[in-house]
């Protein structure tokens, strides 16, 4: 269910950076602005409609063990959440500069090739989750944003950039389904305040990824750049691996 609902993010992410950048070459900004604006009209109808979700009664409710915003045992998960945000933060920032540079037409095109191998990935492997180790699906994740931010540090050519992006989409379309289902198991019944943490080291890490790598790319450029988020995610993987990975089902 997890995987299948954040399906609807991605496959906006498909369409939305080459029809945006389609838009920007044959308009202007006020167009696309005004796309958006009656996107996020629609959007907000469609939330009037929405049902409340049935509520057990007192006595069958489980009994609520913390009353916070953040849920403390969610946190080792979201950190894991927070530091692959960064990456992507990072990329989705500065990564379209980079393309354009190289001769690549459409950067949009890198990120809509990524959106298309989540929703493969999500709807093909989405059952990955219940039938197997948890430990077993985010390992090789993990280690396949390492493998796409190697790849563009080692390459300038566009192909390989979408081949990049797919091996990146791959390891992103079951990371946070399975992180997500790993902190509600830790933490039932705090389901409000686990999505609310794990949101929030997710909102957390994207904004945080442009701001860094703003700091440091005039220094060290766009291939450095791109090593050390692959360096990121090499240490994200040694904190996975050493201090939650023990921990999980």
């Amino acid at each position: 269910s997890i995987a299948y609902y954040y399906l609807g993010f991605h496959i906006a992410l498909v369409l939305a950076p080459s029809l945006g950048i389609s838009m920007l070459n044959a308009f202007d900004f006020r167009w696309l602005f005004g796309l958006c604006a009656v996107l996020s009209f629609l959007a907000f109808l469609i939330t009037l409609v929405l049902k409340k979700t049935p509520s057990t009664s007192p006595s069958e409710a489980p009994p609520m063990v913390e009353d916070a915003l953040l849920c403390r045992k969610a946190i080792p998960a979201a950190l894991v959440v927070f530091f692959a945000s960064m990456t992507y933060g990072g990329l989705g920032a500065f990564f379209p500069l980079f393309a354009l540079e190289k001769g690549m037409s459409n950067p949009g095109h890198f990120f809509s090739t990524f959106a298309v191998m989540v929703i493969i990935g999500r709807t093909i492997g989405s059952r990955m989750l219940d039938l197997y180790n948890r430990r077993a699906v985010i390992a090789p994740c993990l280690g396949a944003y390492v493998l796409a931010l190697s790849l563009l540090f080692g390459f300038e050519n566009p192909t390989m950039f979408l081949v990049a992006a797919a091996i990146w989409g791959l390891g992103h379309a079951l990371l946070f389904p399975a992180l997500i289902a790993h902190a509600l198991e830790m933490t039932a019944p705090l389901r409000g305040p686990t999505m609310g943490t794990m949101l929030a080291f997710d909102d957390l890490g994207i904004g945080l990824g442009p701001v860094a790598m703003g700091l440091v790319l005039p220094w060290i450029g766009f291939h450095r750049m791109f090593l050390v988020l692959a360096l990121l995610g090499v240490m994200n993987m040694g904190y996975f691996r050493f201090l939650v990975r023990k921990k999980m089902l």
